[in-house]
């Protein structure tokens, strides 16, 4: 007896790809049995072996994915801070309205520089003139509304004590501050923002927004260049 799968069962798998081929299963010798209806194989990518080999390999490919993206970040990180500088370096000679010849080209400074400094003058708001003097280079270049000029160490402690001693209180509210050096590292300076306050003797007290810039040379204030605007008595 020739078995039923061998004649118009066998049909049934006839236009089965062969990649399906090796997965049929035998059938059951009664011809009449539903498997005989349905193809019965099994897709290429549920074969255990693949997907063992897929899940081994997906790791990798997750890995080497990541590696290209951080490649490809880093190189266009690089290729934009490159086109920053050459930016910079245009402006810097004369593209710009009032071209300057010394430009220093800042950079951030020294955090020491900004300590003393703001210490020195929390010093002078608290009355200790002697410590906030700690700070200066022997020699100083002032620099005030309607006055300037480059005095000994000696000179401006006496003038600071003068200055210092005709206030009742002192008050100062700071609103920003930096430290910066030039790209070639010959200059550094520390500015800062604030709002100064005092009472006078007769208890008046009175204001002005004053902008410092302090040169600091060989770890000590060597000058100090002080910008001010006064508040105007009464609000347009």
């Amino acid at each position: 007896m020739k078995p039923p799968y061998t004649m118009g069962s066998l049909s049934t798998f006839s236009c089965a790809p062969k990649k399906f081929c090796k997965f049929i299963l035998p059938l059951p010798h009664d011809h009449h049995h539903p498997l005989l209806t349905k193809t019965i194989a099994r897709p290429w990518f549920k074969s255990p072996i693949k997907l063992h080999i897929m899940r081994q390999a997906f790791p990798f490919l997750c890995v080497a994915a990541f590696l290209f993206a951080c490649n490809s970040s880093d190189t266009k990180t690089a290729d934009e801070s490159k086109m920053s500088e050459t930016k910079v370096a245009a402006m810097s000679t004369n593209d710009l309205a009032y071209p300057v010849k010394d430009w220093g080209d800042w950079q951030p400074g020294s955090m020491d520089n900004l300590k003393m400094a703001l210490q020195a003058l929390k010093d002078f708001e608290t009355g200790n003139v002697d410590a906030c003097m700690n700070a200066f280079a022997d020699s100083i270049q002032l620099r005030f509304p309607e006055m300037e000029g480059k005095f000994s160490k000696d000179s401006v402690t006496k003038m600071f004590k003068a200055d210092r001693s005709s206030l009742k209180a002192m008050q100062i509210d700071m609103e920003d501050y930096e430290t910066v050096k030039s790209k070639d590292g010959k200059q550094e300076y520390v500015s800062a923002w604030y709002k100064q306050k005092w009472q006078d003797q007769k208890g008046v007290w009175d204001s002005v927004v004053c902008m410092d810039d302090l040169k600091i040379e060989n770890g000590k204030i060597a000058s100090i260049d002080e910008k001010q605007r006064k508040f105007p008595k009464k609000k347009m």
